[in-house]
């Protein structure tokens, strides 16, 4: 199998009517808690994209979210009857979409995410807490 996962993570996702994606405040690697122990997120997204190629065949995929202090969340999207590739399109991606709500988190723990394809775990990304230092003024924006 050539599968692999991602995981973007993200303040809010807006799919549009044109089935453009928007993602915003996205998390690059880590949330950093400003010298808090822990926050409370009052929205949270989380999308995942299952990557496969035309040669992968399964029979389920099982997407988790594991989350410090709460149960795992675990989705399991149906699959489509056939898998159809227009044009010379060499892989397709299977995403989910997931919308939380006052999600609290705490410094020095991680956020995992994986699919487990037919009992397989591909593994995606991690988010990082971490609760760094309080900053009275952000960086200035360097011109050039």
């Amino acid at each position: 199998m050539t599968l692999f996962a991602y995981t973007i993570f993200c303040d809010d996702t807006r799919i549009e009517k044109s089935n453009k994606t928007i993602y915003i405040g996205t998390y690059d690697g880590e949330i950093n808690l400003l010298g808090k122990d822990e926050v409370m997120l009052p929205k949270f997204s989380i999308t995942i994209a299952l990557c496969i190629t035309k040669e992968d065949k399964y029979e389920n995929a099982e997407y988790v979210i594991e989350i410090p202090e709460m149960d795992p969340i675990k989705l399991s999207p149906p699959l489509p009857d056939n898998f159809e590739y227009t044009d010379d399109a060499t892989r397709m991606t299977v995403k989910i979409h997931l919308e939380l709500i006052n999600v609290k988190i705490k410094a020095e723990t991680k956020i995992i995410t994986y699919v487990i394809v037919d009992r397989n775990r591909i593994e995606s990304d991690r988010l990082f807490i971490i609760k760094g230092e309080k900053q009275d003024n952000f960086a200035e924006a360097i011109t050039l």
